[in-house]
């Protein structure tokens, strides 16, 4: 539709409507760690703590890492994504 025209010109906006028909897709709960958050040194202390108790096993490096990251890493989530 034309509007009316600009104070003091020849020229007559044009006016239009979009309606978005975009829904958004709902995301599994799925947490991710935010790297630009993080507490390095906090991570990097509590890392070191849980090594001088544990054997050096790979199967124990998976927990005590994980475990560290949890503590020192804020972890989030996106709940809605418009693709």
């Amino acid at each position: 539709m034309v509007l009316e025209p600009l104070p003091r010109t020849q020229h007559h906006p044009i006016g239009i409507t979009v309606n978005a028909t975009i829904n958004p897709a709902t995301v599994p709960l799925r947490r991710n760690f935010n790297f630009g958050k993080e507490n390095w040194p906090g991570f990097q202390e509590n890392l070191e703590r849980k090594m001088a108790h544990l054997p050096l096993d790979p199967k124990n490096y998976d927990k005590f890492t994980n475990e560290a990251a949890r503590k020192d890493i804020p972890r989030g989530r996106r709940t809605q994504y418009i693709p």
